[in-house]
C-alpha cells in the first residue's frame, strides 16, 4: 500500500477559467500505484490408493502458483486494477526441489489467467455525470496431459457506459427560482438575529438582484421550463459492448492489445491436428433509455426503450444472429409494426372520487404495456421473428376500504405471435386474457386469562378471510402458408375460486381451513371439473 499523498496537481493555477476552471484546478494526479501484491504458492499432492484387488494406483502433482496484482488509482475518478495468475507443473522435480530453486525454473506453465478492469466517473456538472468500465479477460491453456499442438485461449472484453441526466439541473444551470425556504426562515426570525439568518437574508437579497435584471417575460418562460422539467425523471442511457472469442490448437503467445482487449484479432497460427473448428466469437451489443413524467401529484407515468443484438459464429463459420427491442406489433404477421417504448401508468388518490371515497381508505389504479420483436437469422438468412404485446394490466386497482378489507384486481391481455420462415412460412398466434382478483379481511383480537398469584396470561390470535378468484381465455389461431387465412387451433377456458381461512392463536400455533373450485374447457379436452378441501394445523413441540 502506497498511501494517498503521492500526488500532484498540475491544473492549480486553472481555477480562474470560467466555467470548469475550478474543478480542473483540484485535479490530482497520482504517481505511484495504490495496490500492489506479489504471491508464490508451492503445493505437493501425493495420492496412493490400494484396492483390494487390482493393481495400487498412484497420483502425484508438485504445482507453483504465481499471482500478481496491481492496483492504480490514476485520478480520484480513475482506477484501474490488473491481475495475473500463472500455474506450472514441477512434476519432473519430484524429491528434488533444490535444484528447480537453483536453476529458478518455475516448470511448464500449464495456465495463464489475466484480467484488467477499468472505471472512469467524471463529474463534468451537477447535471452531466457519466460512468465508463472496462473489463477484460484472458485465459490460455494447455494442461500437462494433453497430447494435442497449441493450446485453448479465451478473450472476453466488455465495455460498458450509464448516464443520468437531469433536466431540472439543467435548467437550473440558468434559472433557479427563489427558495421560499429562506423567505419563511427571514420571517419567522426573532428579536436575536443570528449569523445564519443574517446569511439568509444576504442570500435572499442577492437572488432579488439577480432576478430584477431577468425581464418578466423571460421570467415567465424560465418558471414555464423549469416548473416542466421537474416533473421530468432523471433520464438514464445505458450502453454495453461484450465479445468473447475462443480458439483452440493457437500457437504462440497473442500481443499485449490483444490480451487487453484492445484488439479483436490474436492474428497467431492454429495447429494442424486441429481441423476445420478452430474455435467461436460471440458478441452482444444493448443499449437503453429510461425515465419518467410525473403529470401530477397523484399521476406518474414510465417509460422504456431497449435494444440487444447478439452474434455467434461457431467453427464451422456458420454466422447466426438475434435480434430483439421494444416493438409494437402491428398486422397478422406482426411485421407491420413499429419501434416504441414500453410504459407504465400510475394514478394514486382515487379514494377522493365521488363514488369511492364513501367505502375506500385508499385506492390506486395503474396500467403498464411491454412490446417486443425478437427475430433471427442464419448467415444473413431470416429464420424466426416473434412479436409479443403485452397489456399486463391492461387494468388494475388496488383499493383499502374503511372496514379493513383490501382488494385488488387485474386484467391482463397478452398476445404472441410467432413465424417461421425457409420451406414452408407458418404464423401462429396466440391471445390470452386473464383477469385476477383476491380479497382478504383480518381480525385480530384476544383471550385475557387471570391468574392468581401469577400475572395475567394472554392469548393473541388473528383470523385472516382470503378469497381469490382467477380466469383466462385463451385462443391460438395458426396457418401453413401466407397465402391463407389464420384457422383457430384451440380455444381454451378455466376459472377457479378459492376461499381460505386461516387462524393464528398465540405465538406458534397456526392452521386454516380452505376449499378450491377449478372448472376448464378447451377445444381438445372438453370439459373438466376440479374440487380440492384441505386443512391444516402447525403446533411446534420444543424439548
Amino acid at each position: 500500500n502506497f498511501g494517498r499523498d503521492n500526488f500532484f496537481t498540475p491544473f492549480k493555477n486553472f481555477n480562474k477559467i470560467p466555467i470548469f476552471g475550478k474543478k480542473f484546478s483540484n485535479t490530482r494526479f497520482y504517481y505511484t500505484p495504490s495496490t500492489f501484491d506479489l504471491n508464490l504458492k508451492a503445493s505437493e499432492v501425493i495420492n496412493n490408493n490400494t484396492p483390494r484387488i487390482g493393481e495400487s494406483k498412484s497420483i502425484y502433482n508438485l504445482g507453483l502458483d504465481r499471482n500478481f496484482r496491481l492496483g492504480y488509482k490514476i485520478l480520484e475518478n480513475l482506477n484501474s486494477n490488473y491481475s495475473k495468475v500463472i500455474k506450472s507443473d514441477l512434476d519432473h522435480y519430484r524429491d528434488n526441489y533444490l535444484k528447480a530453486i537453483n536453476k529458478i525454473d518455475p516448470g511448464i506453465v500449464t495456465d495463464i489467467n489475466e484480467n484488467i478492469t477499468t472505471s472512469f466517473s467524471p463529474v463534468i456538472a451537477t447535471w452531466f455525470r457519466p460512468n465508463f468500465n472496462i473489463n477484460s479477460n484472458y485465459r490460455w491453456a494447455k494442461p500437462i496431459e494433453s497430447t494435442q499442438e497449441g493450446a485453448r485461449i479465451t478473450s472476453q472484453g466488455r465495455f460498458s457506459t450509464s448516464l443520468n441526466i437531469t433536466p431540472k439541473a439543467i435548467i437550473e444551470i440558468f434559472y433557479k427560482p427563489t427558495s421560499t425556504s429562506i423567505t419563511n426562515k427571514s420571517r419567522s426570525r426573532g428579536r436575536g438575529r443570528t449569523k445564519n439568518n443574517s446569511e439568509d437574508i444576504s442570500n435572499e437579497k442577492k437572488q432579488k438582484q439577480n432576478q430584477k435584471v431577468i425581464d418578466p417575460r423571460t421570467k415567465k418562460l424560465f418558471e414555464f421550463f423549469h416548473s416542466t422539467a421537474s416533473r421530468i425523471n432523471p433520464i438514464s442511457l445505458t450502453y454495453g459492448n461484450n465479445r468473447t472469442e475462443n480458439g483452440f490448437g493457437v500457437l504462440g503467445s497473442p500481443s499485449l492489445a490483444y490480451r487487453f482487449g484492445f484488439e479483436n484479432q490474436h492474428n497467431l497460427n492454429y495447429s494442424d491436428e486441429v481441423g476445420v473448428n478452430t474455435g467461436s466469437i460471440q458478441s452482444q451489443k444493448d443499449y437503453s433509455i429510461r425515465s419518467g413524467v410525473a403529470l401530477t401529484r397523484l399521476i406518474n407515468t414510465s417509460f422504456g426503450f431497449s435494444r440487444n443484438k447478439s452474434t455467434n459464429v461457431d467453427g464451422s463459420q456458420i454466422k447466426t444472429e438475434t435480434e430483439t427491442s421494444d416493438f409494437i406489433p402491428i398486422g397478422i404477421m406482426g411485421d407491420e409494426g413499429f419501434a416504441f417504448p414500453g410504459w407504465s401508468f400510475r394514478f394514486g388518490g382515487v379514494e377522493k372520487f365521488p363514488f369511492i371515497k364513501k367505502i375506500a381508505r385508499t385506492a390506486t389504479i395503474e396500467h403498464v404495456f411491454n412490446g417486443k420483436q425478437t427475430k433471427s437469422w442464419k448467415n444473413e438468412d431470416l429464420q424466426t421473428s416473434k412479436y409479443t404485446a403485452s397489456f399486463s394490466p391492461l387494468a388494475g386497482i388496488s383499493l383499502s376500504t374503511k372496514g379493513g378489507v383490501t382488494l385488488s384486481s387485474r386484467y391482463a391481455i397478452v398476445s404472441t405471435i410467432d413465424n417461421r420462415y425457409g420451406g414452408i412460412n407458418s404464423t401462429r398466434f396466440k391471445k390470452d386474457n386473464t383477469l385476477t382478483a383476491s380479497s382478504n379481511y383480518a381480525y385480530r383480537g384476544g383471550i385475557n386469562i387471570p391468574l392468581p398469584f401469577f400475572r395475567d396470561f394472554t392469548f393473541n390470535n388473528t383470523i385472516n378471510f382470503t378469497l381469490t378468484f382467477d380466469y383466462s381465455n385463451s385462443v391460438t389461431k395458426e396457418r401453413n402458408d401466407i397465402q391463407y387465412d389464420l384457422s383457430t387451433t384451440d380455444i381454451r377456458k378455466s376459472w377457479k375460486l378459492s376461499p381460505r381461512i386461516s387462524y393464528t392463536f398465540g405465538k406458534n400455533i397456526t392452521g386454516g381451513i380452505w376449499y378450491e373450485y377449478r372448472e376448464s374447457q378447451s377445444k381438445i379436452i372438453g370439459r373438466k371439473v376440479d374440487r380440492d378441501f384441505g386443512f391444516d394445523v402447525n403446533v411446534p413441540i420444543q424439548g
